[in-house]
């Protein structure tokens, strides 16, 4: 099940190809989850968190 504001598999289909393949330093498990944590991010802020 997709929760708000994640990619859904169509959309991640889109976006995966346009993401600069893995050259240095740790490899990310899942670059999808980061996406998403981003995007998650963009549309929440979180508001005087440092």
């Amino acid at each position: 099940m997709v929760r708000r504001h994640e990619l859904t598999d169509e959309s991640w289909s889109m976006v995966e190809p346009l993401l600069a393949p893995v050259r240095m330093g740790r490899p990310v498990r899942d670059r999808r989850r980061v996406v998403n944590g981003i995007l998650g991010e963009a549309v929440h802020p979180l508001t005087g968190r440092l």
